[in-house]
């Protein structure tokens, strides 16, 4: 028979293996839950959350549905989008995904696409311009930081727009040359957006494109009478979805 020391040694030796097995298990466990954070982020900002006067200004029913839509966003192939792999998800296909019926979020779903906290692209397809704009943020730091964070080497050749568009080759050079004569550098994702609506409907030709410039340069020149007289502004989103070019023709 084994004397009671040795016994309580084996003991003790056990249990140590044991902490060991299981604080091992437990890393892995974390670290695994780390690389699924990085792949996937938290896609509530709780910052813009209780900030953003459209979030606050909605009913408890739509924030819960956005939290709850914003948080299978985050888990789709698209980031931020409605979309899986097997469908597009349209506004009767959203009960099943929170528990409820088409009647009891239709009201909050509505809410939230008044607020523009939900908004739909031109494929049909619903978003969260919140989580486009933080993936197209996340997106450019991350190609600064592989080329060692310095700004001359970011990629500019590709802008995405609010609604998840791409702005590219020289539509973007066109737009870049608008938005620095403009110098009123508010809303870009917004502006970029009424851009591609302009170039779909019109097509963007040298000569519409000179008047464009020329009345930017113009609105600019003027810009600081108009806030002195008490005025607010007109954003470049709203100028050019306005037409505003065509008051200095």
């Amino acid at each position: 028979m084994e004397p009671d020391s040795f016994i309580r040694v084996r003991f003790f030796l056990y249990i140590i293996c044991l902490s060991k097995i299981n604080y091992y298990l437990c890393l892995c466990k974390n670290t695994n839950k780390m690389a699924n954070r990085r792949r996937n982020p938290n896609p509530i900002d709780y910052r813009w959350w209780v900030s953003d006067t459209e979030v606050r200004s909605c009913s408890l029913e739509a924030q819960g549905l956005l939290a709850t839509l914003m948080c299978f966003m985050a888990d789709t192939p698209v980031y931020g989008t409605l979309i899986t792999k097997a469908k597009i998800y349209m506004l009767e296909d959203i009960p099943a995904l929170v528990g409820k019926t088409l009647d009891e979020i239709k009201g909050p779903f509505n809410e939230l696409r008044r607020s523009q906290l939900i908004q739909v692209n031109e494929h049909h397809v619903f978003y969260s311009p919140k989580m486009v704009h933080d993936l197209n943020v996340r997106m450019k730091r991350s190609i600064s930081g592989s080329k060692g964070g310095n700004p001359r080497l970011k990629d500019d050749s590709v802008y995405y727009t609010k609604k998840g568009r791409k702005l590219e080759d020289n539509q973007l050079r066109a737009f870049n040359v608008f938005w620095k004569e403009f110098a009123y550098h508010k809303g870009k994702s917004e502006a970029a957006d009424s851009w591609l609506d302009i170039h779909e409907q019109y097509v963007i030709e040298e000569t519409l494109f000179k008047k464009i410039i020329n009345g930017a340069t113009k609105e600019a020149a003027g810009r600081n009478e108009l806030i002195d007289k008490g005025h607010t502004p007109k954003m470049a989103q709203g100028w050019l979805s306005s037409r505003r070019w065509e008051d200095y023709e």
